[in-house]
């Protein structure tokens, strides 16, 4: 109840005042799609986005259902993602990185699901395959792949067999689109996209008020969370550390791919939100002093607020 009575109020001024759909050029063909053939009504697309975030946070608490560090409560993490993900008052629409994350985090789900399987081929290829069809939405996310192969490495999965496969997993999505776009006679449509299309010039970072208010109290608390887990490591069981560290490893990968030139900075840091929840999720979770952690999520409850209406 109160995750949806939270999300409700995040999402008010959206409702109220509906901000235009937000689908950069040149983010990635399904974007492009979507920009061009659904003239939505601002209010619906509004409406779709609230229930497709909806959805997430629920799909992100299934994925997290069967791991024991978040035996104790569910729907810590899902309230953790929803703030992220609303924290910008013009993105309280559809976008590119919306879409994607969905993907994403059915990724997440296959790799946890890899952990202790003596054969993992059809997580290692639903993994890749649904990194390859975010990149389709935003074309960033197909350098998870690399995320996917550390994963592997983080749950000691060697043998050549699922490396191989995450490779036929990712370029299967991309194989069918060639193929529709060649007896389509569009194949110039891939080529000038993909391949001469693509630009990498010049990041910028356009800081507006809602990341000067949301950032500090954010990466304040990912900063004690990851201590936490960090600090306390070698107390839990393998499975939580080495589930714990994917996630880590995701947060990592997507840092680090915003000091890259030619990524939308404002979009790319929704790519981060997914593992931040989790992780963020655990500290509330497991934290002994109870004080400080709702402290934190006051804090982060108020920035949201200031953002929403000042």
């Amino acid at each position: 109840f109160m995750f949806l009575l939270i999300s409700a109020l995040l999402w008010i001024p959206a409702f109220l005042q509906p901000p235009d759909v937000c689908f950069p050029s040149g983010l990635g063909l399904g974007s492009e799609f979507i920009r061009d053939n659904l003239q939505l009504p601002a209010i619906i697309a509004v409406i779709i986005a609230f229930v497709v975030l909806i959805v997430q946070a629920v799909v992100l608490n299934f994925v997290l259902k069967g791991n024991p560090a978040f035996s104790k409560s569910l729907f810590l993490p899902a309230v953790i993602y929803m703030i992220s993900m609303s924290h910008n008052p013009e993105l309280l629409t559809l976008h590119p990185l919306l879409i994607a994350n969905f993907f994403l985090i059915f990724s997440f789900k296959n790799l946890f699901n890899a952990y202790e399987k003596p054969q993992a081929f059809r997580e290692a290829f639903n993994a890749s395959f649904w990194t390859s069809v975010a990149s389709f939405f935003y074309y960033p996310a197909a350098f998870y792949i690399v995320f996917i192969w550390v994963s592997f490495f983080i749950f000691r999965i060697n043998t050549w067999r699922e490396w191989l496969i995450s490779i036929i997993g990712f370029c299967a999505p991309y194989f069918f689109l060639i193929l529709f776009l060649f007896l389509s006679d569009q194949l110039n449509i891939f080529e000038s996209y993909y391949i001469q299309g693509i630009s990498w010039s010049g990041l910028t970072f356009n800081f507006g008020f809602h990341d000067y208010v949301l950032w500090p109290v954010f990466l304040l608390v990912l900063m004690v969370s990851l201590f936490k887990f960090v600090h306390e490591r070698v107390d839990k069981v393998i499975n939580i550390r080495k589930s714990f560290s994917v996630a880590i490893a995701f947060l990592i990968i997507s840092g680090i791919m915003l000091l890259f030139n030619g990524f939308n900075a404002t979009l790319q840091e929704f790519l981060i939100f997914p593992a931040a929840a989790i992780i963020i999720g655990f500290y509330f979770i497991e934290s002994e002093k109870k004080f400080i952690s709702e402290l934190f999520f006051i804090l982060l409850i108020v920035a949201v607020a200031v953002i929403k209406f000042l």
